[in-house]
């Protein structure tokens, strides 16, 4: 779906996750159908990928860029949120901005902080 993380090559998963699994962004055409409770976000959702099995927080969190999006302008700025699964709660994870050429970009201090679930409202 477009979704580039730059991730830290020497992250280390927690003890005991399951380091067979890997990092995988599977975009949802329809994020309605994802059933997650996204009734509770203020906007409107863009966009919704599934990162992977885990639900591994990332304390420094990992920039992205995504190639394009549909529904989005140049000019834009997106909300970032990313499922904490534990605390069944979104996690506000910053700002990502829509550029002249469509690519979004994670604005400074923004990144993933939980590879759950990444959503982009608007």
């Amino acid at each position: 779906g477009g979704l580039n993380i730059s991730v830290d090559d020497g992250y280390e998963p927690p003890f005991g996750a399951d380091v067979e699994e890997k990092l995988k962004g599977v975009k949802m055409a329809d994020p309605s159908t994802s059933g997650l409770p996204l009734d509770g976000i203020d906007g409107e959702v863009v966009a919704l990928w599934y990162l992977g099995t885990w639900n591994t927080a990332v304390p420094e969190g990992w920039s992205f860029t995504i190639d394009s999006l549909d529904g989005v302008s140049e000019g834009d700025t997106l909300t970032v949120l990313t499922g904490d699964y534990f605390n069944s709660s979104w996690v506000n994870d910053g700002t990502a901005t829509v550029g002249a050429d469509g690519i979004v970009t994670a604005d400074a201090g923004t990144g993933i902080t939980f590879l759950s679930t990444l959503v982009l409202v608007k």
